[in-house]
């Protein structure tokens, strides 16, 4: 069931991946909102967006750390334009055809001159072998009991674990692939072989930096330097993965610049109307499953070892295309708030 953010107490949303992060408090980021920006600047300002008030959204989204570049075309649906275009009508189509449902807001879009930017993403990626679910419940930092997947023991689904980087129960990068998906995506396309940037799920418990970005760069940093780049889960000796079930479905709403008008030229006169943003991710022992959309409405006026691997500590989950600069989804999880309870 959809949740609006502010019935949160311990979870944020982050319009960009510049964003505070503090350990013991969920942050969750998804590029859509900042592809209906970028698209509303590229196609319909011309220009970085300039607001009434210089708040620090503004800036970070002006950086652009996402693009359209960033994810598979085949996975986001993004259109820009006024109501006297139809534009409402084209976004409902074209979700239709592409993605076979309709528009979670409501688009009430009545004047010829309002202007709506709108973008939609959508990812399901599935193990090719599930993995165990524990059956006892266990504790998160914050002593809430939820549940877990993961290995029990060495059997098929350890294979879809590498090891990125491990120091010890506490520092740990952990990468999931799934030959499934690519398989999945080729068939979804009605071809034998579809050349496809693939998608990489990483986990790290890792000690946080003061931002989104900074973690993530962080953990890239040490990817890229670890001397684990091709290692797998050991099923010779007991090594044991464990991860708590990630179940959310929240609706955003950036309040903060609802209202502003703009300082662009020749769109002095816009005021922004309405800015929401919803994000619908599961990830469990089958999987991962992601639906994300947003808009925006413009009105005129180590060595040999038994390893655990137990996500009980705040830690970090990202996607990320492999060609892309940066992911298209990041979570910190800094407590049980969107966990699934056991």
């Amino acid at each position: 069931m959809q949740i609006m953010s502010s019935q949160l107490c311990k979870t944020e949303i982050a319009p960009s991946l510049d964003f505070a992060l503090h350990s013991d408090i969920n942050l969750v980021y998804s590029g859509t909102f900042q592809i209906v920006w970028n698209q509303l600047a590229d196609e319909i300002i011309k220009s970085p967006i300039a607001l009434a008030h210089n708040l620090p959204i503004v800036h970070a989204l002006n950086k652009r750390l996402f693009e359209k570049d960033d994810i598979s075309a085949n996975d986001y649906l993004a259109m820009v334009g006024f109501g006297r275009d139809g534009i409402v009508e084209k976004i409902k189509q074209n979700l239709r055809d592409r993605f076979n449902r309709e528009p979670g807001f409501d688009f009430q879009m009545v004047l010829p001159d309002d202007i709506l930017t709108y973008a939609y993403l959508e990812k399901s990626i599935p193990f090719e072998t599930n993995f165990d679910v524990f059956d006892e419940p266990f504790s998160f930092s914050d002593n809430i009991p939820v549940q877990s997947f993961g290995v029990i023991k060495g059997d098929a689904a350890a294979d879809q674990v590498q090891i990125l980087d491990y120091s010890h129960a506490d520092d740990f990068i952990l990468k999931f692939s799934s030959p499934m998906f690519a398989q999945w995506e080729a068939q979804r396309e009605g071809v034998k072989y579809a050349p496809k940037i693939t998608d990489e799920i990483i986990l790290a418990k890792v000690t946080p930096g003061s931002t989104l970005l900074e973690t993530v760069e962080y953990v890239r940093e040490r990817i890229q330097a670890s001397k684990y780049s091709k290692q797998m889960l050991d099923s010779n000796v007991p090594e044991i993965l464990q991860i708590p079930k990630i179940d959310f479905d929240i609706l955003h709403q950036y309040s903060e610049i609802e209202g502003l008008s703009f300082l662009n030229p020749n769109f002095q006169q816009y005021r922004i109307a309405q800015v929401l943003q919803a994000i619908k991710f599961r990830l469990d022992e089958t999987g991962a499953k992601l639906s994300s959309e947003g808009f925006m409405h413009l009105y005129l006026g180590a060595s040999k070892q038994i390893r655990k691997f137990i996500f009980d500590k705040p830690f970090l989950v990202y996607f990320r295309e492999e060609q892309a600069r940066y992911p298209y989804l990041v979570l910190w999880i800094g407590n049980s708030e969107i966990l699934v309870r056991a």
